[in-house]
């Protein structure tokens, strides 16, 4: 949690310059459901070996700058995702999890300028893969965690209610480690279904 306040300070921080020319940029909070999608060592079951990590949650803040008469607007953001497991084997109930903590920007690219629209999405993030935390009844083991450059694409919809606030309904591609992997180490890939909502 001190990470996430850290990050989110930062992003204030890099959304208030953006004021200074007179676009409009507003804060949206955005909460969903993540599934992690790869590698085997983190999606497979327990008692095969793996950390049995499927549905997890996301939670997070944007800062969007809508341009006057582009089709671009560019955002950033940070994002908090958890994943645990759990299963019982023939030792015992086992379970793990793991935090990912997420900073980067990107390109919202609005199919249409009306109130309610569609919209695709790209971006750039770095990522803090937390402690792998395995718990079972012959003890707890504990990985260390891993900080990687990776990317997402995306598209959503957004819902405008005129003087009132907007509607966000976003799913997200992610591949979490595609700068800086280590020798053998596979991709981690996630999808995101998340709301957010702003005023």
């Amino acid at each position: 949690m001190k990470n996430l306040l850290i990050l989110i300070v930062f992003l204030s921080f890099l959304a208030e310059p953006i004021k200074l020319y007179g676009q409009h940029t507003h804060m949206e909070l955005f909460g969903g459901i993540s599934t992690m999608l790869s590698p085997d060592a983190l999606t497979k079951d327990i008692s095969q070996g793996g950390a049995g990590f499927n549905k997890g949650f996301n939670v997070g803040l944007e800062a969007l700058t809508e341009i006057p008469l582009a089709v671009t607007d560019p955002y950033l953001f940070i994002k908090y995702q958890r994943f645990t497991g759990s299963q019982n084997t023939l030792l015992g109930n086992e379970s793990s999890s793991m935090n990912i903590y997420s900073a980067g920007i990107g390109i919202r690219t609005n199919l249409s300028k009306s109130p309610t629209h569609p919209y695709l999405t790209i971006n750039a993030a770095f990522n803090k893969l937390g402690e792998l935390k395995t718990e079972t009844p012959l003890g707890n083991s504990i990985s260390a965690s891993q900080s990687r450059v990776g990317g997402g694409i995306g598209g959503g919809l957004n819902i405008g209610i005129p003087l009132l606030f907007s509607i966000d309904i976003t799913a997200t591609y992610n591949i979490l480690n595609l700068i800086g992997r280590g020798p053998g180490e596979k991709i981690a890939s996630t999808v995101d279904l998340s709301v957010g909502i702003s005023p």
